[in-house]
C-alpha cells in the first residue's frame, strides 16, 4: 500500500504523520505544495509514485488543488487554521474548503472545534475523523516533577514569531509582571517573520534583561525547556489541540493561554489558566496568579494537566488506530 502526503510544510508535525504511516507498514512519500504550486507537479508525483491514496492538509490549499487532480482515496487533514481562520477569510476560500470536505472520504481534525466547524462547512459526520495529534510517550514517561525554589521564576512561549500567535501579547504582559515577580524571566524559543520587531519591543520596554531568546529547539532542548519553565504562556487567536500546549501539560509547564474553543477542551480551573484574546491587562493578571499559586495547589494542577494528556493524547496510541482510519477512507470511496 503506498500513500502520498502532500502538505503546504515540511515541518516536524508532517514529519511525524509519515513517520507513523510507515510504522504502519505503508510506503510513504512526503511532497510539499505551497499555494501557487502548479498541478504538474503534483500529477507527475503521482504519476512516478502511483499510490493507492492521498493524504493532503491544509484544507484550504493544497487541499483544493489534489482533490481537483486526484480520484482515488483520498484524507483531508485540518489544520485547524485552514477551517477556524482562512476559510472565513474570503467566500472563494470558503467555497474550496466546501469542496474539499465534500470529496474527501475522510476527514482528519484534531479537536471539537476544528470538527464542528468541519461539519458546519458540510463534512460528511461519518467520515469526520476526531483525534489529537497528540505527544510521544516519550513526552508522558513519567509525572512531572515539583519545580524547586531556585529564586526564578520562568515564563515560556515556543509559538512561532508570527501574527496569529501574538507573542508580543506576550511580552506586553511580561513587562508588568517584571515589575512585580523579582527573578521572573521571559523566555521566548521560535522564530520567524516577527522575530526582530519582537526583539525591538523587548528593547523598548527596558526588560531585555529579563527576557531570553533561545530561538529554534526541539527533540530532548525542547522538552527540557518546558521541564525548566515554571509556565506555558500561548497567546494564539486560533488553534485547534495545540502540541506545544500538550507538550507543556506534558511536562509540568502550568499553561496560561488564550480562552478559545481549542484551549478550552484542555485547560480548565483545575489545569491551568485561560484569558481573553488580546487583552494584555487579563494575561498579566493570571500570570501573577500562576506565580502566586501555592507550591501544594500548583503541583495538583500541573498533575491533572499530565493526567488529562496521557489519557486523552497519546500519539503512540494514535498511530495503532491509523491502519483502522486508512480502511475507513478506502472502503467509503469504494462506496461512493
Amino acid at each position: 500500500m503506498r500513500l502520498l502526503y502532500v502538505s503546504r510544510t515540511s515541518g516536524v508535525h508532517d514529519l511525524r504523520f509519515t513517520d507513523a504511516w510507515r510504522s504502519s507498514g505503508l510506503e510513504v512519500e512526503a511532497m510539499t505544495l505551497g499555494p501557487e504550486a502548479s498541478p504538474n507537479a503534483f500529477l507527475d508525483r503521482v504519476a512516478a509514485f502511483r499510490p493507492d491514496v492521498v493524504q493532503v492538509g491544509p484544507i484550504t490549499a493544497p487541499g483544493p488543488l489534489v482533490a481537483a487532480h486526484w480520484d482515488g482515496p483520498m484524507i483531508a487533514s485540518s489544520w485547524a487554521f485552514d477551517l477556524l481562520l482562512e476559510a472565513k477569510q474570503s467566500a472563494e476560500l470558503r467555497d474550496a474548503a466546501v469542496e474539499v470536505l465534500r470529496r474527501a472520504d475522510v476527514t482528519f481534525v484534531d479537536s471539537g472545534a476544528v470538527r464542528d466547524r468541519a461539519l458546519e462547512l458540510g463534512a460528511d459526520p461519518g467520515g469526520v475523523i476526531c483525534f489529537p495529534w497528540g505527544v510521544s510517550r516519550g513526552w508522558l514517561g513519567k509525572a512531572p516533577d515539583s519545580r524547586g525554589e531556585n529564586g526564578r521564576f520562568v515564563f515560556l512561549s515556543t509559538r512561532r514569531h508570527e501574527p496569529i500567535y501574538r507573542v508580543d501579547d506576550a511580552i506586553s504582559a511580561f513587562g508588568g509582571v517584571a515589575h512585580e515577580i523579582t527573578g521572573a524571566e521571559l523566555w521566548i524559543a521560535g522564530s520567524g517573520s516577527l522575530t526582530s520587531v519582537l526583539r525591538d519591543q523587548v528593547d523598548r520596554n527596558g526588560i531585555a534583561d529579563r527576557v531570553r531568546f533561545v530561538g529554534e529547539q526541539s527533540g530532548a532542548n525542547l522538552r527540557k525547556l518546558y521541564q525548566e519553565a515554571d509556565v506555558y504562556v500561548s497567546c494564539s487567536i486560533v488553534d485547534g489541540t495545540s502540541i506545544s500546549l500538550l507538550e507543556a501539560m506534558a511536562t509540568g509547564s502550568l499553561p496560561v493561554v488564550s480562552d478559545i474553543p481549542g484551549n478550552r477542551e484542555w485547560v480548565g480551573d483545575d489545569t491551568g489558566f485561560r484569558y481573553l484574546v488580546g487583552d494584555v491587562d487579563e494575561l498579566r493578571s493570571r500570570m501573577l496568579a500562576s506565580f502566586r499559586l501555592p507550591a501544594g495547589a500548583r503541583d495538583r494542577m500541573a498533575l491533572r494537566a499530565f493526567d488529562l494528556v496521557r489519557e486523552a493524547a497519546d500519539w503512540d496510541l494514535t498511530t495503532h488506530r491509523l491502519p483502522r482510519y486508512l480502511e475507513t477512507a478506502m472502503s467509503r470511496h469504494e462506496a461512493a
